[in-house]
């Protein structure tokens, strides 16, 4: 009951890094059979890539603010996952910029941390529907059998 009562918060709020992280951090929710060090790595992956909150560039429209991607998770993703795609020199020709810090046999957790955050964005909007509707149920049930399918 405390981790669904804490995706529901997350799912509710601003998707901060911290918050994500925590979520990502249970062993009911988060990668399943995870450790210690994969955690650790994907931490400081998403620092790295400058994650602050939100989810893309209107998450900042929704609190009066200008719209801008930078800081948000698919700007922080599409850092990584560029990063592993073009490792070395390849980033300067890139926006965003690459983070190459994803290698071998790390690009698993790299994986493992984008399909989290999918099913996170795809679950979000069913959470605006009202109460009697049951798009958040939909929307759980697609999300892990598309999870199961992986």
């Amino acid at each position: 009951m405390q981790a669904l009562s804490a995706l529901l918060r997350v799912l509710g709020g601003r998707l901060t890094c911290s918050d994500v992280m925590d979520l990502l951090d249970l062993g009911c929710i988060g990668i399943n059979r995870h450790r210690a060090d994969e955690i650790e790595r994907i931490n400081r992956w998403v620092v790295e890539s400058g994650v602050r909150w939100g989810v893309d560039a209107a998450a900042p429209q929704r609190s009066r603010q200008p719209a801008f991607d930078e800081f948000s998770w698919r700007f922080g993703l599409d850092r990584l996952l560029l990063g592993y795609a073009m490792p070395g020199n390849g980033s300067s020709f890139c926006r965003p910029a690459a983070c190459d810090d994803v290698e071998g046999s790390e690009t698993a957790s790299l994986g493992k941390l984008a399909d989290f955050c999918e099913t996170l964005f795809e679950l979000r909007p069913a959470l605006s529907q009202p109460p009697g509707d049951r798009a958040l149920v939909r929307a759980g049930a697609g999300a892990h059998a598309a999870h199961a399918l992986r």
